[in-house]
């Protein structure tokens, strides 16, 4: 069973991240949605990654900064080894507490990742180390 990932609008996108002033969009016709598990794309003038994930019937959108330097590594999505980038997300744990940073490394082709995608547990997991 396919389950093809949800088609978004580009206002819906701009919704998961509000406090993105100028967010760079994926290029909506070269991307296969039936293909994917998440979605992700780079913004390399920024040194930012973004992530849509699915959880429990609704979207989730993760900001993070990603590495300039690319490693040859076990990506913590897709659990394969590749050429991966750390990945580092902005998380406030509590409403009165400071702000953290969490992260690991993710295959900088967010495509590659998907095609290799075997177990959603894992992007389940990195999604619980990401956004506590």
């Amino acid at each position: 069973l396919i389950i093809p990932f949800p088609s978004l609008t580009t206002k819906q996108l701009s919704k998961l991240f509000r406090k993105v002033k100028k967010l760079k969009q994926p290029v909506w016709s070269q991307l296969a949605l039936h293909e994917l598990t998440y979605l992700g794309w780079n913004d390399g003038g920024n040194q930012k990654k973004y992530l849509v994930i699915p959880d429990h019937d609704r979207l989730i959108g993760i900001q993070g900064d990603l590495a300039p330097q690319t490693v040859k590594g076990v990506c913590a999505i897709c659990q394969t080894i590749g050429n991966v980038a750390l990945f580092m997300s902005t998380t406030k744990s509590s409403g009165l507490g400071p702000y953290t940073r969490n992260g690991n490394y993710i295959c900088r082709d967010s495509n590659q990742c998907n095609r290799q995608l075997t177990d959603p547990q894992a992007l389940a997991d990195f999604l619980a180390v990401v956004r506590p």
